[in-house]
């Protein structure tokens, strides 16, 4: 690079131009090789260089390692990610931390260039959304037995009521292995909530929170449960400007109109970004704007006001309306979009909605398998944050199920009578592939097309 590169005499600082792509993770390189590698005839794009032979090797050592999973009796489901394991464990092992890449997207018309050059260079020193710990194929003897140990105390502690778990690591996915949790997550840190120049009032609310905090109050864990799904709405924790002519006039309407108005980032807002104090800043928000017995409930019904509270939170797009678009408050009048007053525009959920709707977020995140945090979201919040939550990892979406050609038609009765159903009433689903709104649905059974 130096030879190519002119750094006036050598005195000047090389420097290298970082991709239009900004920093990736490591896993976004290896899934790009595994994609070209099996797209035959693909035009050649980065990381592999015009007229190198890295394509044609990469593609051989692919095949071999599908071979390798064969012989390791590793099941077709799980050979793409046993090879995505390996190419990972060659690039860790050979410390690659930068590839050369194209050059960024020219402002003319046409495709942009492909073409890998030698001072235009990808980072790949983001952290994965999802990092995986690989399969002890690739580990020393003593790594494995340190990985063993290692995975060995996880699920101890894990099985621990009281052992330490971390509420962004689980996100929404795997909420029912820490259903039984009687402490609050690690991520939970007052100091994460800069109280120091707050009143006293509002230093009082985080300290109730963290003192009478149980899982086995509905409340509290809904609460949980709720800080985990706004933190991975970030920076997208907005509500977006309101047209009055788009607001219905109806009461009855109005929950769902809050329910669907769509989430927003707000461009220069500092403190939006970072997602480990919206567990303890939301959960802390809806506990002390919801239990009557906390010092914010007291300090309302005493005639005090809590402009304070409401002003330091709403900072970090924790607001009143937004209890209402999380499932956990609802609104009363049509002020409920502008300026809203707690108890008079938006109140709180009364102890037995508030029973029944944690019932309903548990009983689907235990039965819903993969898909028990989209089917709770779902249910107690709506599409468009499931949505929002889907695209940042914390919720998994059931697939569509397959589209059926126009002129399939079914059997409806032993007289061989048959009509065009619509695709719900005769597709195969499983229970499992069901997304509840809040009721048991019972089983389908199969019927079979007729030819």
């Amino acid at each position: 690079l130096r030879a190519v590169v002119n750094t006036n005499g050598g005195n000047a600082k090389l420097e290298l131009v970082e991709s239009h792509l900004g920093r990736k993770p490591l896993s976004y390189l290896v899934d790009l090789i595994i994609t070209q590698c099996r797209t035959p005839n693909s035009r050649r794009r980065p990381p592999f260089i015009t007229g190198g032979n890295f394509l044609a090797v990469m593609r051989v050592a692919i095949d071999e390692m599908v071979d390798c999973a064969a012989q390791a009796c590793i099941s077709s489901e799980e050979t793409n990610a046993w090879v995505s394991q390996a190419i990972t464990h060659a690039c860790n092992t050979l410390k690659i931390n930068h590839v050369p890449w194209c050059v960024p997207p020219a402002r003319r018309n046409g495709a942009p260039s492909s073409v890998v050059v030698h001072d235009v260079w990808l980072n790949l020193g983001a952290a994965a959304s999802n990092p995986t710990q690989l399969s002890s194929s690739f580990l020393t003897r003593q790594e494995s037995l340190h990985m063993a140990a290692l995975q060995s105390s996880e699920v101890m502690e894990l099985s621990d009521p009281r052992g330490d778990w971390g509420a962004l690591s689980v996100r929404l996915n795997k909420f029912a292995s820490v259903l039984h949790k009687t402490i609050l997550p690690k991520e939970w840190d007052k100091s994460a909530a800069s109280l120091a120049t707050c009143s006293q009032y509002i230093i009082d609310a985080y300290n109730y929170v963290q003192n009478t905090f149980n899982p086995a109050i509905p409340l509290h864990q809904l609460a949980i449960i709720i800080s985990i799904a706004f933190s991975g709405l970030a920076p997208k924790i907005f509500a977006p400007g309101i047209t009055k002519g788009d607001v219905p006039k109806q009461l009855d309407q109005l929950s769902a109109y809050i329910r669907g108005l769509e989430w927003v980032p707000r461009p220069g807002k500092r403190g939006a970004t970072s997602q480990q104090p919206f567990i303890t800043m939301m959960s802390t928000f809806v506990i002390a704007m919801s239990d009557p017995e906390s010092p914010i409930s007291r300090r309302v019904q005493g005639g005090s006001d809590i402009k304070e509270w409401l002003m330091k939170h709403s900072a970090k797009g924790i607001t009143i309306l937004s209890l209402c678009r999380l499932g956990v408050a609802e609104p009363v009048t049509i002020r409920a979009l502008y300026s809203a007053s707690w108890g008079r525009d938006i109140r709180a959920l009364t102890p037995s909605e508030i029973l029944a709707k944690h019932a309903e977020v548990v009983r689907l995140i235990k039965t819903g398998g993969q898909y028990g945090g989209f089917d709770a979201i779902m249910y107690l919040m709506g599409d468009q944050t499931a949505q929002v939550l889907r695209q940042n990892h914390f919720v998994k979406e059931r697939p569509l199920p397959p589209r059926l050609p126009s002129h399939t038609v079914v059997k409806t009765s032993s007289r061989n009578v048959s009509s065009k159903r619509t695709l719900l009433e005769y597709l195969d689903w499983e229970d499992d592939s069901r997304i509840s709104s809040g009721m048991d649905v019972a089983g389908s059974k199969r019927v079979r097309r007729s030819n």
